[in-house]
């Protein structure tokens, strides 16, 4: 082959994504309709087998799809068209049949999980089940003090623009994720959580490859009060630290879904 031939075909081979992107097309913002309650979401795809077929699931802190209340929320997805153009895409999310949730979530720790079937021109792309890390194999590796750490999510209901994409921000893990004891369902991060931050992945790339060590589910705050004659007042002050919640919790809401 002429090498002249060769080295113009390596000028117009698709770059691979980075994987902060990839991440990113994982991950979407869930609401009450109206000016309710916001939270942060991201799917999962699970793989097929002889018996099930591969399912799309997506994932937050089961607090956010309990504080909304009614049948139904809004999923705001994302297209993209033939040449690249991304546009918000929000859709009905059915949470209830009547009183009864349609969600699955664990009873002690807050993920909740449903299967979602997504519009066909929705553009998204799932974390494999093998990204999301269990508590054995690579993780103590891949999840230890001090390593770079990214969330992506819509803190106070922000959408980092107008195709709904999410705000992406970087921290480290600040506490030691996997120690023998005292076993904890939950590690820090130093990232600021805000309301709407909730379900958020905690994102940590192996291998140029993004992988979900956790999942956000609230913030360490100092709380003071303060008494006088004539007022008490109480006064929190956030001490910039996620709480996140281990992954291999993720895997377990995720398995609750038929």
């Amino acid at each position: 082959m002429n090498m002249a031939f060769i080295l113009l075909a390596g000028l117009f081979q698709v770059p691979p994504q980075d994987p902060l992107e990839m991440a990113t097309d994982a991950i979407f913002r869930v609401h009450s309709p109206g000016q309710g309650p916001s939270g942060t979401a991201f799917l999962v795809e699970t793989p097929a087998s002889p018996r099930k077929p591969s399912r799309t699931v997506l994932v937050t802190a089961a607090h956010v799809l309990d504080a909304i209340t009614g049948t139904e929320a809004r999923l705001v997805l994302r297209s993209r068209d033939n040449a690249g153009a991304v546009a918000r895409l929000e859709t009905p999310l059915a949470l209830r049949e009547g009183a009864r949730p349609l969600y699955k979530k664990l009873k002690d720790v807050d993920v909740a999980a449903i299967a979602v079937s997504l519009p066909p021109n929705a553009h998204a792309k799932p974390f494999p089940l093998d990204r999301v890390l269990d508590s054995d194999g690579p993780s103590p590796r891949i999840v230890r003090l001090g390593r770079e750490a990214w969330i992506p999510s819509y803190p106070a209901k922000a959408e980092s623009n107008a195709a709904g994409q999410p705000v992406l921000r970087r921290g480290s893990i600040a506490s030691q994720p996997y120690i023998p004891a005292p076993k904890s369902n939950t590690f820090l991060v130093d990232v600021t959580a805000f309301g709407g931050d909730s379900g958020a992945p905690v994102v940590v790339l192996d291998e140029s490859k993004p992988h979900v060590a956790g999942l956000v589910m609230g913030m360490l705050r100092e709380t003071d009060r303060s008494v006088t004659p004539f007022e008490e007042k109480v006064t929190h002050m956030p001490l910039g630290i996620s709480i996140v919640i281990k992954s291999q919790f993720v895997r377990q809401a995720v398995a609750l879904v038929d």
